[in-house]
């Protein structure tokens, strides 16, 4: 589950696609068991990122390194790593402003380690924003600014063809679909146009979710919305509204959407009573509100996450650490499971059997990243006392599952 940002997307103007001379097509075999991968992306200086790739064990947390790869930038900064949606392989998406944005595809070995030099790069001469691969593995979306008319904000949206036996994308020379801003949201804002932003898509990649930002002074709002996906043309539906979230000087409000639910939280600042959670059905229908009354560490925490399958909601208590329960929707309740955890949670595993802390410093200087067992069925956390070194402070942690 994520946090969101939203990002300004930019003017594409045309691409090149480059394929790697003298590669040889691999064969992947299936691994009969998926294979847990962990990879921790980093940016050494301001051209090189290196990609630490571990295969984790889910029954105790321990984790192995599978390989270690150096690489150069493209466009010397602002890069982002994504992984296919079977893991064979690994997508280097680098945006630099007016410079452009280059995508490169790199193929990786059993164990989920990328391999060598790219089979495919993609050359944008502007950047584009983000790159999304959907579950299918087949389709992959991006944004790019398009004209608008009597000062409405449009945003298309780009669905490229991937081919999940070779990795090679295929961009498209017209957008699927063109997104607007809310009419209200006006592009002469003194404190900037209204922004959009591709959130994530459901498990199984039917719907799409994205947003509408617009800011103010000291305070912002996004608009939630989803579409339904076409797997087999990438054709989008139209956009469905939701929920929302924001923040001003004295309040914070957060979305996480999950298969069972989608849950809102608002914290009221610093006084640790006031908070509350609104547990919403997929359709955007409140199903209940928690509070003080309802459960106190819905009132008494700073924030949330939830586990994948949305069945656990893990709260970021004002005391110090983090509360594991189970909600159940039918009977509308949020119930303590377990013992708390000690660590806030930076990402799950994506087969729901991992939890990934947030990076902690050791007494002898070092970033590590403990790891959990987590069991979806119950809820339970185990810590077994397992972590992950990091090359530096800032490394992304991100999940992946082999098969």
């Amino acid at each position: 589950m994520s946090r969101h940002s939203f990002f300004m997307a930019v003017r594409l103007a045309s691409c090149l696609l480059v394929s790697a001379s003298g590669f040889a097509q691999r064969t992947h075999s299936i691994s009969p068991t998926p294979i847990d991968v962990l990879y921790l992306f980093s940016q050494n200086t301001m051209q090189t990122y290196t990609i630490q790739t571990y295969d984790v064990y889910p029954s105790n947390g321990y984790a192995e390194l599978a390989g270690t790869l150096s690489l150069e930038a493209p466009l010397g900064r602002h890069c982002s790593l994504v992984p296919g949606a079977k893991d064979h392989y690994v997508y280097l998406f680098c945006a630099n402003g007016a410079k452009g944005s280059v995508l490169q595809v790199y193929a990786t070995d059993l164990n989920g380690a990328p391999q060598g030099l790219p089979v495919q790069t993609v050359n944008f001469k502007a950047a584009i924003s983000q790159f999304m691969i959907d579950p299918n593995g087949t389709l992959a979306y991006a944004t790019q600014q398009a004209q608008g008319v009597g000062g409405a904000v449009k945003v298309g949206i780009l669905a490229l063809a991937v081919d999940p036996e070779t990795g090679m994308v295929t961009v498209p020379t017209m957008f699927i679909d063109v997104a607007t801003a809310p009419a209200s949201w006006s592009r002469t804002n003194p404190f900037g146009p209204p922004s959009f932003s591709l959130i994530e898509f459901n498990a199984s990649g039917t719907e799409l979710i994205d947003a509408w930002g617009n800011s103010g002074h000291g305070d912002a709002t996004n608009l939630f919305f989803t579409q339904a996906v076409n797997q087999e043309t990438g054709a989008l539906g139209r956009p469905v509204p939701t929920v929302g979230d924001g923040y001003s000087n004295d309040e914070h409000d957060t979305v996480t959407f999950t298969p069972t639910a989608i849950f809102s939280f608002t914290n009221y600042g610093y006084d640790g009573s006031r908070n509350k959670l609104d547990v919403y059905w997929l359709n955007a229908t409140l199903d209940f509100s928690c509070t003080y009354t309802t459960f106190d560490a819905c009132a008494y925490s700073g924030g949330i996450t939830t586990d994948r399958s949305g069945n656990y909601i893990f709260f970021y208590t004002n005391a110090g650490g983090t509360e594991v329960t189970r909600v159940n929707m039918e009977k509308k309740t949020i119930e303590p499971v377990g013992i708390p955890l000690a660590n806030t949670i930076a990402a799950f595993s994506l087969d729901d059997r991992l939890i990934y802390s947030f990076r902690t410093l050791t007494w002898d200087g070092e970033y590590v990243i403990p790891v959990y067992a987590f069991d979806p069925a119950t809820g339970l956390v185990t810590n077994n006392g397992t972590e992950i070194t990091m090359l530096n402070e800032y490394a992304s942690v991100i999940p992946a599952l082999r098969y």
